[in-house]
């Protein structure tokens, strides 16, 4: 009789260490997923540099915040800019989730001249890691500043900064898609113009 209950004993014994291992890899995981991959609860910003973003829920209108009136759709976000710009100092890619998925940015600075660029603010082209395009991001970033147009799937996806900043003297910032724009007069700026210039 004892050596059932020892058996029983044993087995749940084994069962709960093995339970208890599975639980804390679980825990691990999650712990591993939201340091480096972000948050997985959602909802995400539209373009998510990881993070490094906070979407935001503004009283403000989007005529107070500098927001086309064309744009019909876009999120308003916080940046993180020096962890940013650390990471594209770093020359190793840069974890993003653009639309709910993941990809990894390749960035290469590129020389403007203009004399009135000021020195902390770098322009960079670049692409992402799993696209076949290989020229498909056009990124600038100031000390406060993103800019970014990223071409994906046939879509451009905008980074601009919105004319208001938070008590802490953070810029907002929207994001939108191309087809989340009503055409008007007011096409989608041109390349060019995420670019470093004054």
């Amino acid at each position: 009789m004892n050596s059932k209950f020892f058996i029983t004993g044993a087995g749940f014994l084994i069962t709960a260490v093995i339970i208890g291992v599975i639980l804390i890899q679980t825990g691990a995981v999650a712990a591993f997923q939201s340091e480096f991959l972000g948050d997985e609860s959602g909802p995400y910003p539209l373009v998510d540099f990881l993070n490094s973003t906070t979407l935001v829920k503004s009283q403000k209108s989007g005529t107070e915040l500098g927001i086309q009136h064309t744009i019909e759709k876009s999120d308003l976000v916080l940046f993180n800019v020096s962890k940013i710009r650390e990471q594209i100092l770093s020359g190793e890619g840069i974890l993003v989730r653009i639309d709910g998925k993941l990809y990894t940015m390749i960035l290469e600075e590129i020389i403007v001249n203009d004399e009135g660029v000021n020195v902390d603010t770098h322009s960079y082209s670049g692409y992402l890691k799993e696209c076949s395009d290989r020229r498909n991001i056009v990124l600038t970033t100031s000390e406060r500043v993103i800019l970014a147009r990223i071409r994906l799937n046939n879509e451009d996806y905008i980074v601009d900064s919105a004319s208001y900043e938070n008590s802490e003297g953070d810029v907002y910032h929207f994001e939108y898609r191309s087809g989340d724009v009503r055409i008007e007069d007011d096409p989608l700026p041109a390349v060019q113009d995420y670019l470093a210039h004054t």
